[in-house]
């Protein structure tokens, strides 16, 4: 008699695939070169212009952006002209694994990223103990009991939001690394007692320390970043490699105590790299290239009152409560909007669909896209002299189908980011200067990681980027259940050995 199938998904967030395969082959990550060494394995493809806020809900509901609507930490609303809190809505799209859960199958989700807690899931839930971006912030469990048992043999999150943690002498690095590796640790442990004592078909949990390792050290890292410092690095040592040897070890812990009838799925989810990018120029870029380009100058007072006025505002507030209500972008064709930095998020003001919208929709709109592609692809970065972005992509030919769609930017612009960012020219916008203040030294990058292990699956590596869509209908191929209504596929090479 077969045993009852059983699939263990660990998801290591941001733990770059390039480094953690150097590292395993020189021998510091040998969990992660033995599991290679016996496992299906390969790339992974991350949602175009969304590979940094978008990969995580793709990943939760196998589903695109154009349909599950997030994409960034803080997004554009075309009510309010205003950067909120993202939206969530499953109506469109939901975590997959909640239809496991209705099927009758036994699920438990740990601390996977940027998903929600849902209080009428059937089965267990941690949230948010240690993630790094959560959705919906603040732990919850479910049974509620668990909470506080957790707590009380656990204790709380000890990293936190890491970009608040100081960092600007070396004992503070040191307090870092310690968090991280206690959490780690602890995280591990807590996740073998659960898989220990609960019934589970399902059970997938998420570790975030390499994301906020990353993020926080790249410069301590990498030798040729502006910000590193030769004499803290030696004292310090490498900082992610000792994040990622932590876990390795979590790696090697949770493959054994899942036993090899178990499918092993463990999820690198993108890179890492330095953090280059002119994002912080790019608003004032557009303004000038609308003031040269696409026939403009900002409207004056008089003019703002007028076009309101025109505009047949719905506001029943006096003229100047209007003007004091809408944000500068209001009255703009054009302007930057919340995407994370990698790829440039550009909205257009379009008519019909935000408040005052200056652009119509079809002919107009069509022709402003074609201009400001034309102009961004023309904008240099001054430091390195070469071109400021790789490429111009329209959302809505990226993603042409999805109810959600008009949340998107309208235009992503990607980085070139192969050098700091401190000015941006163009024939059209002449010079714009300014430096990143931000904490961040290291960003992500679009390329991920699979390595899956489990009955019937032969050892080798798969050639084809993989979506980060398609493990959710994997994961229930591999449990004899097949998903309705999503946009990923199982991966062929993960499905022998799966239940009819």
């Amino acid at each position: 008699m077969n045993p009852t199938p059983k699939v263990l998904v660990v998801t290591l967030d941001a733990m770059d695939p390039d480094l953690a395969f150097q590292w395993a082959e020189r021998g510091a990550l040998p969990a992660l070169a033995a599991l290679r060494n016996r496992a299906v394995w390969g790339p992974t493809r991350n949602p175009d212009g969304f590979y940094v806020g978008g990969i995580w809900p793709s990943f939760n509901t196998a589903a695109t952006p154009a349909r599950h609507g997030q994409y960034c930490w803080k997004q554009f609303d075309p009510a309010s002209y205003l950067d909120v809190d993202p939206p969530y809505d499953d109506g469109d799209a939901g975590p997959w694994w909640h239809s496991l859960d209705r099927a009758g199958r036994e699920v438990a989700i740990v601390d996977l990223p940027r998903t929600i807690f849902a209080p009428e899931f059937r089965g267990l839930q941690v949230h948010d103990w240690g993630t790094h971006d959560p959705l919906i912030p603040g732990f919850l469990t479910s049974p509620p009991e668990l909470a506080a048992e957790i707590l009380e043999r656990y204790g709380s999150d000890p990293v936190g939001v890491c970009n608040e943690l100081p960092r600007s002498q070396a004992h503070h690095y040191r307090e870092l690394l310690a968090r991280l590796s206690h959490r780690i640790k602890v995280k591990r442990e807590l996740a073998r007692d659960l898989m220990a004592r609960c019934g589970w078909d399902l059970f997938a949990l998420g570790f975030a320390d390499a994301h906020c390792i990353g993020h926080q050290c790249w410069h301590l890292h990498d030798a040729t970043h502006p910000r590193h410092d030769p004499e803290l690095a030696r004292e310090i040592g490498d900082p992610l490699l000792h994040v990622y040897r932590g876990l390795d070890l979590a790696i090697g812990e949770l493959s054994a105590a899942a036993g090899p009838e178990t499918t092993l799925i463990v999820l690198l989810s993108h890179g890492v790299g330095p953090h280059y990018d002119g994002d912080h120029l790019l608003d004032e870029a557009l303004a000038r290239i609308e003031r040269k380009r696409l026939g403009g100058r900002s409207l004056t007072l008089a003019e703002r009152v007028s076009y309101l006025v025109r505009a047949g505002s719905r506001a029943r507030r006096p003229i100047a409560g209007r003007l004091r209500r809408w944000p500068a972008r209001a009255f703009r064709r054009s302007f930057r909007v919340p995407n994370n930095e990698a790829f440039a998020g550009i909205r257009i003001n379009l008519e019909g669909r935000e408040p005052h919208g200056r652009i119509r929709p079809g002919a107009e709109f069509d022709a402003v896209c074609e201009v400001l592609a034309r102009e961004l692809l023309l904008l240099r970065n001054a430091a390195s002299g070469g071109p400021a972005f790789h490429r111009v992509e329209r959302c809505d030919q990226l993603y042409p189908e999805g109810t959600k769609l008009h949340l998107l930017p309208d235009l992503l612009a990607e980085w070139t980011r192969d050098a700091e960012f401190q000015a941006l020219e163009s024939p059209t916008i002449g010079r714009v200067e300014g430096r990143y203040r931000g904490v961040r030294t290291g960003d992500h990058r679009p390329h991920g990681l699979f390595l899956a292990t489990g009955p019937g699956l032969t050892p080798g590596r798969v050639d084809t980027p993989v979506s980060v869509m398609d493990f959710g209908p994997t994961v229930a191929a591999r449990l004899g259940f097949e998903l309705d209504d999503v946009d990923g596929e199982p991966i062929p090479e993960l499905l022998a050995g799966a239940i009819d």
